[in-house]
């Protein structure tokens, strides 16, 4: 990683550069910036999340024959 920045602690930038000869012809750099949400984050639980958007239908959640204890 090249570097970490804060602006005004709303705004949080990573630098980085990726040199691997073995898997790119060339060395490539990016900048990742991430602000500060606007309200409370939401925790989505998979089991309860179950549609999937991207495929339009929701997936199978499994469930046990009989209880674990």
């Amino acid at each position: 990683m090249t570097g970490i920045r804060c602006n005004t602690g709303k705004v949080v930038q990573l630098q980085f550069t990726v040199e691997d000869e073995g898997v790119f012809t060339t060395a490539w750099s990016a900048t990742v910036t991430y602000w500060r949400a606007l309200d409370e984050p939401r925790e989505l639980v998979c089991a309860e999340n179950t549609h999937e958007y991207y495929a339009g239908r929701d997936t199978a959640v499994p469930t046990a024959d009989k209880p674990d204890f």
